[in-house]
C-alpha cells in the first residue's frame, strides 16, 4: 500500500499531505528534511500549504516510503 501512495504522489503531483507522510515515518520536520535533502523551513512551508514539493523532492519522498515499506514488511 505504501508503494501505491508513493506512486500516486510522484505521478499526479497533486496536493499531498507531507505531514501525514512524515508522521507515518515517525520523523520530525528536521529529520524528514535532512533525509530528502531540503531545508527544515521547506518542509515547514509544505506542511503549512505555502508551497509544494518539487519533482526531485517527491522522488526522494517516494524513496523514503519504499524503504519504510520494505522495513515494515521485513524484506
Amino acid at each position: 500500500m505504501t508503494y501505491n501512495i508513493a506512486y500516486a504522489i510522484f505521478i499526479t503531483m497533486e496536493k499531498i499531505d507531507t505531514r501525514v507522510i512524515r508522521e507515518k515515518l515517525k520523523l520530525t520536520q528536521e529529520e524528514f528534511a535532512e533525509k530528502i535533502g531540503v531545508a527544515f523551513c521547506t518542509v515547514n512551508r509544505w506542511e503549512r500549504g505555502h508551497s509544494r514539493p518539487s519533482k526531485l523532492a517527491l522522488k526522494e519522498i517516494t524513496k523514503l516510503l519504499e524503504i519504510y515499506n520494505k522495513n515494515k514488511n521485513g524484506k
